[in-house]
């Protein structure tokens, strides 16, 4: 794993040990920056089951303003934390909370981005995917700014036939290979 584009382009990146967190494919996550990539310039990015802190570091290293990244698993924290002191990136900010409860934590503070990487067990199980989705609405209507964008990585089908809460719109949609990527706006 490594940092694929800007300032820290080629830095390669500390991987959580044990088979709990799975980064997203090199070549997905570079088809979503090439995507985003002129809503990061000065973005504050919002990172949610950060793992090793791939997605805010790429997304930090292509200009983004600040990230705060969101993580409380124990075989992913300390390799978030040293991904995070290698990068030597100051504006970095480390939340040892779960996703589902950080609202709170972070207070008054507003995010453009928020990359959402959960375990596929919060998608897959329709009673979960549920639970998840109106965390992700409420998440977006609490700390997004107008108009943020939200994007989930997700299970290929994993979301079919789901219905998505009104207060999100379905900007797109990608897939690549046995994965998706969902493209959400704050309404």
């Amino acid at each position: 794993m490594r940092i694929c584009g800007g300032s820290k382009k080629g830095m390669n990146l500390v991987s959580p040990k044990g088979m709990k967190t799975r980064p997203m494919i090199e070549r997905i996550k570079l088809a979503m920056f090439n995507i985003i990539g002129y809503e990061i310039e000065d973005a504050r990015i919002l990172d949610c089951f950060s793992g090793s802190g791939a997605l805010g570091l790429e997304a930090l290293s292509r200009g983004a303003q600040q990230c705060y990244f969101v993580e409380n698993g124990r075989h992913a924290l300390p390799a978030l934390k040293a991904n995070i002191e290698k990068s030597q990136l100051q504006t970095c900010k480390l939340i040892s909370k779960s996703a589902f409860f950080v609202a709170k934590a972070l207070g008054e503070q507003k995010f453009d981005i928020i990359f959402m990487d959960p375990p596929y067990k919060y998608i897959d199980h329709p009673c979960e995917r549920k639970k998840t989705l109106d965390f992700i609405a409420d998440l977006l209507q609490s700390v997004g700014e107008q108009n943020s964008l939200l994007i989930l990585h997700c299970r290929r089908h994993a979301m079919s036939g789901c219905p998505i809460p009104q207060s999100l719109e379905v900007e797109s949609k990608r897939e690549y290979g046995s994965a998706e990527l969902w493209f959400l706006r704050k309404k």
